[in-house]
């Protein structure tokens, strides 16, 4: 048995269209054994208490909302138990074409 996993997400909203893909992304992880937490980022107190159950994070938010990791090494001062950090900056861009979608990712030069 691997290692527990925790993934801190933004709440599911039931107003989306899409929930129920959302919903089936979530029940595939969880039936592998990952543990979801549902938080905004600003919710600092919950960020640093999803963050003292972990000891390594992996971050990994897209631009323009890659400035919001800086509220994640807040919170990771603050629960004080990290030993690894991953941050990882991306752009991702979808373009659609008839029935097909192309999904590029892209570091930042």
């Amino acid at each position: 048995m691997g290692h527990p996993t925790f993934a801190y997400v933004r709440p599911i909203q039931s107003n989306i269209s899409d929930h129920s893909s959302k919903l089936n992304f979530l029940k595939e992880f969880q039936s592998m054994g990952v543990t979801f937490i549902q938080g905004e980022l600003d919710d600092h107190e919950k960020l640093v208490s999803a963050l003292g159950q972990v000891e390594v994070v992996i971050s990994a938010l897209a631009v323009p909302q890659h400035l919001e990791q800086l509220k994640i090494i807040a919170a990771i001062k603050q629960a004080r138990n990290i030993k690894v950090i991953y941050v990882y900056i991306y752009t991702l861009v979808i373009k659609q074409t008839s029935s097909t979608i192309y999904i590029y990712i892209s570091e930042p030069s």
